[in-house]
Parts: structure tokens; C-alpha cells; sequence
């Protein structure tokens, strides 16, 4: 009798360790999944304050990658559409008559222009500090053209004999060139982890763009 509970007591105690480890071993892939879900929502601060108040490492490091790849992801779309506008504002500039401005030549440009608030919102959905370093730089130089251009070519004909503002079209083409090649160079360079890129195609059809 006393060696079967003995029996009964070393059986609970393995059920308990194996129980433990088993819990211990899936805790990070339940705290992973729900930061996931939170990046499927669209919650990106959420999914990152989440996970960063866990222990797990990897974990940081893949929903950091994640929501860097969603910031590349929909900020060059942002770039996309400024670089329509400039299209667009060049050839309204070339074909206007200066002495006989027609104003409303611009109306198509301005619905492109008032569009932007989409890009621009971005900055508080996804912070500095929530994607790789590498960027980080070019988060800041991006939200200054989105901002640049949202004040500046709502009206662009406003601006017709304004040689300075014409002058910095070129400079501003310039830098907002160099913030895509900044994009595609993370993209193509970093060595995402295998699960980041396996996640990211997952929740790629969830992203806003």
C-alpha cells in the first residue's frame, strides 16, 4: 500500500514537471501568436508593447522585423503616391499658360494631395523606436516629405512663379528617391529570420495600404 502511493506520488509529480515544461515550451509561441493578431488588426503598437513586456527575445526581434517590413511595406506606397503628384504637378506646370492661368488644372492634383493623410496617419500607428535601426533615419526623412507635400501641393499652381518652390521639386524628388532605395535595401539586405518571413507572408493580406 505504501509503495503504491509512492507510486501514485512520483506519477503526479512527473505529470506535473512534464506538464511544466510543456507550458513553458508553448508560452512564447501563445504570446507570439497574439502579438500576431495584433498586427492583423492593425494594432501595431499594441503587438509591439505586447511582446516587449514578455522575455522572449526572438520573439522581439521577429515582431520588430515584422512591423519594419509593414512600415517598408506601406510607406513606399506613401512614396508611390507623391511621386504621382509630381508626375502630375510637372506637366500641369509645363502645358500652363502664365499669362492666362486656368486654376482648376490642379483640382486632380489636389485630390491625390488630400489622399496623403492616409500615409501621413502611419506616424501614429507605427513609431520610431518600433522599427529596425537601419531605418530609422529615413522614418523621419519620409514623414517630412508626406508632410512637405500635403501643404505644399494642395494648389500647386499657387506656386507658379514661386522659382524657389520650382527649384526644390528637384531636390525633393531627389531625397524622396533615396528613401525608397533605403526601403528596398532593408528589404533585400537583412537577414530576416525564416518564422518573421513565413509570418509576414501570413498577415501580408491584412496590411492597409
Amino acid at each position: 500500500m505504501k509503495n503504491k502511493k509512492i507510486l501514485i506520488i512520483a506519477l503526479i509529480l512527473i505529470i506535473v514537471i512534464v506538464g511544466g515544461v510543456i507550458i513553458k515550451i508553448q508560452i512564447p509561441k501563445i504570446q507570439l501568436n497574439k502579438s500576431i493578431k495584433y498586427l492583423k488588426n492593425g494594432d501595431y503598437k499594441e503587438a509591439y508593447l505586447y511582446i516587449n513586456e514578455k522575455n522572449n527575445k526572438e520573439n522581439k526581434i521577429i515582431i520588430e522585423e515584422l512591423i519594419s517590413e509593414i512600415f517598408c511595406n506601406r510607406a513606399g506606397a506613401g512614396i508611390k503616391k507623391v511621386e504621382e503628384i509630381l508626375q502630375k504637378s510637372t506637366a500641369v506646370i509645363q502645358k500652363v499658360d502664365i499669362n492666362n492661368i486656368d486654376y482648376t488644372l490642379d483640382d486632380d492634383i489636389n485630390i491625390y494631395t488630400e489622399a496623403l493623410d492616409t500615409y501621413i496617419n502611419l506616424e501614429n500607428e507605427i513609431s520610431r523606436n518600433m522599427i529596425a535601426e537601419e531605418l530609422r533615419e529615413c522614418y523621419d526623412s519620409y514623414f517630412d516629405i508626406m508632410k512637405y507635400t500635403k501643404e505644399n501641393f494642395f494648389n500647386v499652381l499657387d506656386h507658379i512663379n514661386d522659382d524657389e518652390f520650382i527649384n526644390q521639386m528637384s531636390n525633393f524628388s531627389t531625397e524622396m528617391q533615396k528613401d525608397a532605395n533605403d526601403f528596398f535595401s532593408y528589404a533585400d539586405n537583412h537577414k530576416f529570420k525564416a518564422k518573421t518571413q513565413d509570418i509576414y507572408q501570413e498577415i501580408e493580406k491584412y496590411i492597409i495600404k
